[in-house]
């Protein structure tokens, strides 16, 4: 990331299967809600749609300190619109899909104000704001992820899209949208758990007391 724009163009390479995802989705007109996990360098993924042209919004953690702050302010040097989640950064979320355009933000973040969903066959409490923001909006729900791809080498692929309309009319639509956006990971972080940087206990039985 030091080294500016180049850097990350020479160190991550957009998979056809992200872009044949994203560019049908963008222009339907619909907006796309593009979620991901903490896998690899997703970082840089996030930097190089930017750089490529995919301008998005970037919802972050809430209430960001200490190493957060930074991390936001090395996203918008090199041009991403980044805003930590809160009522007024929702509110420009749902008017961006409105418009057709992209938002980004991750799944995979434990969540006090999620719901309680299945990663692996156990309970956790993750977050359902991608999937209450597709089923407001009508968006589609694009899923990408970041895995190595050789030493200073990293891939952003395409792993699914979700339609949210077939969710609205069900009793709990939210809470089934997320647990089918998880259902869509589950198989890579399974198969590189090593590359899963997720260092926030998920399950409340690995919490210690």
């Amino acid at each position: 990331m030091a080294l500016g724009r180049q850097g990350l163009l020479d160190s991550m390479l957009l998979d056809p299967s992200l872009r044949d995802l994203l560019d049908p989705a963008l222009a339907s007109g619909r907006g796309v809600v593009m979620v991901g996990t903490h896998m690899s360098a997703f970082e840089f993924m996030l930097l190089t749609l930017t750089d490529l042209g995919y301008p998005g919004l970037a919802l972050a953690a809430a209430n960001p300190t200490g190493s957060y702050r930074e991390q936001n302010e090395i996203r918008r040097r090199h041009g991403l619109d980044v805003q930590p989640i809160d009522r007024q950064s929702l509110r420009t979320a749902i008017e961006r899909l409105r418009q057709g355009k992209l938002v980004m933000t991750g799944v995979d973040r434990p969540d006090a104000a999620g719901r309680p969903l299945r990663l692996f066959g156990r309970q956790a409490q993750l977050p359902v704001g991608p999937a209450r923001l597709a089923l407001r909006t009508g968006a589609l729900l694009v899923a990408g992820l970041c895995r190595s791809d050789g030493p200073h080498h990293y891939r952003g692929i395409g792993i699914g899209q979700i339609d949210p309309h077939p969710f609205e009319d069900r009793a709990d639509g939210i809470t089934d949208l997320a647990q089918a956006i998880l259902e869509l990971f589950e198989p890579e972080l399974r198969a590189r758990p090593q590359e899963w940087l997720m260092y926030y206990p998920l399950w409340p039985e690995m919490i210690p007391a």
